[in-house]
């Protein structure tokens, strides 16, 4: 019975969509016959309304795209720091499984490289800063001799900046 009765109603709506006014049809032959039809509504203040609320709600997401690219960023931020993490454990736990370092290391730069553009963007001489100690870790990390003190260095200094820079943007 139910499906007797979805049915029915499938059937109604497309006949209803399939139907047209006698002003469309007028239209559709005007546009065969090569004349220049061309449809506008007329000014009035519902259209004006309707503008205002569509910028508004343009306005609204663009605001909404900026608190999601700062969040985006605040949790890219944390993805490099356990990164970090789990790279100073590794050189702490197995310090000679150099293949394991390497591919913390790559790891790094790759959720680095996620973020690096926004935060070069948006704070250019934090990107600076950052760089300064986190290059020199991931190029430790990916030679063919990582030198363990000299990354448990890199890794301090890192973490130390990038837990300063990721307050500076959760408070903005």
């Amino acid at each position: 019975m139910k499906t007797f009765l979805f049915s029915i109603i499938v059937s109604f709506a497309l006949f209803l969509g399939a139907c047209g006014t006698v002003e469309e049809e007028q239209t559709a032959e005007e546009n065969d016959n090569g004349a220049d039809v061309t449809e506008e509504e007329p000014e009035t203040e519902d259209n004006h309304e309707e503008e205002d609320t569509e910028k508004d709600a343009e306005k609204d997401e663009e605001s909404k795209e900026e608190e999601g690219s700062e969040t985006d960023l605040a949790s890219g931020i944390e993805e490099v720091q356990s990164n970090l993490d789990s790279l100073n454990k590794t050189v702490e736990n197995a310090s000679d499984n150099l293949e394991n370092i390497h591919a913390e290391g790559e790891e790094l730069e790759e959720n680095w490289d996620v973020i690096e553009d926004q935060v070069g963007e948006k704070y250019p001489d934090d990107y600076t800063n950052i760089e300064k100690s986190l290059y020199p870790l991931i190029d430790e990390a990916k030679g063919e001799e990582p030198g363990t003190d000299t990354i448990q260095e890199l890794i301090k200094e890192t973490q130390d900046k990038l837990e300063e820079f990721l307050t500076k943007v959760e408070k903005e």
